[in-house]
């Protein structure tokens, strides 16, 4: 599995505009997911970049995400995207243990769709892919796409019940 650092994964377009709450930029990462739980943070695989729905975020709240955060770093996870939500609604109580367990923990601003922040978030994984695979002398055909149009259709499903 090609693992792509998160330093690369960050300079994509679309990315550099997300807000680094904590920033473990030397970790790799070797998928991307789409969740609509926190609980789904605990069953997420190790190294993979999460994309939290807006849904999912707004519960971003209190000793829930503690716990939700903990499950993060017990799975492994390198790195969280919270959508929908300002910075002063995450608790520092989580900030501190992202950052004591190595997780980057960011914030995509209020405006960005998250559909266009998941296909930014693949887009730049599937070039860093490639470019990893070509270094290494490998096909790039090994990288297996985590981010299906089923999780972008499953999302947009989501958030046309959020706005009815």
């Amino acid at each position: 599995m090609t693992r792509v650092p998160l330093r690369d994964l960050l300079a994509g377009p679309d990315l550099n505009a997300l807000t680094v709450l904590t920033e473990a930029t030397e970790r790799r990462v070797s998928s991307v997911h789409v969740i609509d739980k926190l609980t789904d943070l605990r069953s997420v695989p190790r190294d993979s970049f999460v994309v939290v729905l807006p849904a999912a975020s707004a519960q971003a709240r209190g000793h829930l995400f503690d716990i939700a955060m903990r499950d993060a770093t017990a799975s492994g996870v390198g790195a969280v995207v919270l959508n929908g939500i300002d910075a002063s609604t995450v608790e520092s109580t989580a900030v501190r243990i992202a950052n004591r367990n190595g997780v980057s923990l960011m914030l995509a601003p209020l405006d960005l769709d998250p559909t266009r922040l998941i296909v930014a978030v693949s887009a730049s994984y599937f070039v860093g892919a490639a470019d990893a695979d070509m270094a290494a002398g490998t096909s790039a055909q090994t990288v297996t796409p985590a981010v299906t149009q089923d999780n972008v259709l499953r999302h947009r499903e989501l958030g046309a019940t959020d706005a009815s």
